[in-house]
């Protein structure tokens, strides 16, 4: 089953994006996304002076949320995978550039967002993920 998750991962290219504020108060933000080839990895960008660039500061744990709504035939079940991770900032260098770029190769609408001078490179690193297959079926997994 995991198979199946990292699929519906890679498949995909936007998810709903959920942190928490230092005062508790929930926050979802829609995002264009690019994976690593293991799946494990999922990348972001955002500016540095957003909402929820200043929520993952204060709390790196995060939630995201990717569905097959967009692709879904008629008879296909509707699937949704939420992934509970941990956000981080990729620091300058090499790694960060490498992941820029991919991201833009994958989304080049979002070129004038990557050339603003406080962009942030996230990268979430999932830990559980939960697979609804339909309204009834859900599988877990855990990332290792």
């Amino acid at each position: 089953m995991l198979e199946r998750m990292k699929a519906l991962l890679k498949a995909q290219e936007v998810c709903a994006l959920a942190t928490v504020s230092p005062e508790g108060q929930p926050h979802c933000s829609l995002m264009f996304y690019i994976t690593d080839d293991h799946g494990q990895h999922i990348y972001l960008i955002t500016r540095g002076d957003t909402k929820k660039y200043h929520n993952i500061v204060a709390n790196p744990s995060v939630s995201l949320l990717i569905d097959n709504r967009e692709v879904r035939g008629p008879g296909d079940p509707p699937l949704a995978l939420t992934i509970g991770g941990i956000c981080e900032t990729l620091p300058t260098g090499d790694l960060r550039e490498a992941i820029l770029g991919r991201i833009l190769a994958r989304h080049p609408h979002l070129d004038a967002l990557a050339s603003d001078p406080e962009i942030k490179v996230l990268s979430v690193r999932g830990i559980s993920l939960q697979l609804l297959q339909g309204p009834t079926s859900v599988c877990y997994a855990q990332m290792s």
